[in-house]
């Protein structure tokens, strides 16, 4: 393709400013650059294309992707990238282009979500000694992540103020929210953080679970902190899965649907938006496809 001068608006900057999430912009800061690189020239002037011009551009782009061997969800998060540059520039008046007849391809992946059943997390449970800070804190932590399946980032994020173990409620702010939601503790999950939060104190701002080494000591438990903490208590009560705060969300999720407890009941306590994502649940534990397999071979 030709090379295009023109004055250059910081768009990108613009465009990566607009976006909350660290990450993402991370992410889509890498998939701009990677992009003008495969154009030969600056986003700012594919933004001055022809319909034609671009949506060929984006087309051969994404081709190019799988080409690498890029797997489906990759180049759908980088497609979507360049698509977010150009409803920006639409928005901002730089440019009139639309990138909607490009579609995202369809994702379908096997996810496992079984996990491991409660007698395999009762040994994890029997593992902080509650005599010690550490011990308690690691224990409520525990709780948490089974009772209520909730994910670390949540755990991380709970102040002090959000819990009220008297009538066991709980305030977090869920996956892809903006505002708290309260969820009501089981009393064992109450009875854990009563405990550690005896020793713990502090006011109502401050992180509920925090560092303990002299170093970082006071500062907030960060979700990967919270990962190695059940990766290390499920290596030592000798459990064959590789462990991580999701996959004991989905131990729980599945232990829920094991006891008998409906899809709709069982989507209010994981708060999934997507009731279908409970269906996949199902399916994983009851292998209806094995099931039906077995019945129709059997001629």
């Amino acid at each position: 393709m030709l090379n295009k001068l023109h004055p250059q608006p910081d768009i990108i900057a613009a465009v990566l400013a607009s976006k909350k999430s660290p990450k993402t912009r991370k992410e889509y800061s890498r998939d701009f650059q990677e992009f003008s690189q495969f154009l030969g020239y600056d986003p700012y002037s594919f933004l001055q294309l022809s319909q034609l011009e671009a949506t060929t551009a984006v087309l051969a782009y994404r081709q190019f992707l799988y080409d690498k061997g890029l797997k489906v969800n990759t180049v759908n998060r980088k497609i979507a990238a360049i698509k977010s540059l150009v409803n920006f520039a639409v928005q901002m008046g730089i440019s009139t282009l639309t990138l909607a007849g490009i579609k995202s391809d369809k994702v379908t992946t096997y996810r496992d979500t079984t996990g491991i059943p409660g007698t395999e997390y009762k040994k994890i449970l029997a593992l902080p000694d509650r005599e010690t800070f550490s011990g308690l804190r690691d224990y409520a932590i525990l709780r948490l992540l089974w009772d209520l399946a909730l994910r670390r980032s949540e755990i991380s994020n709970i102040n002090v103020g959000d819990v009220n173990c008297r009538d066991r409620s709980l305030l977090i702010i869920g996956k892809g929210r903006q505002d708290q939601e309260k969820l009501t503790l089981p009393q064992k999950s109450a009875e854990a953080i009563a405990k550690y939060q005896q020793l713990r104190g502090g006011n109502k701002e401050q992180p509920l679970f925090i560092r303990i080494s002299y170093k970082d000591r006071g500062e907030r438990l960060t979700p990967k902190a919270i990962y190695r903490i059940v990766r290390s208590y499920a290596e030592r009560a000798g459990i064959n899965k590789i462990m991580s705060p999701h996959r004991v969300r989905h131990s729980s999720i599945t232990h829920a649907l094991n006891k008998g407890m409906s899809i709709r009941d069982t989507q209010k306590f994981s708060r999934h938006k997507d009731a279908n994502t409970l269906f996949i649940y199902d399916d994983n534990r009851l292998d209806s496809q094995g099931n039906v397999a077995e019945i129709v071979s059997d001629i």
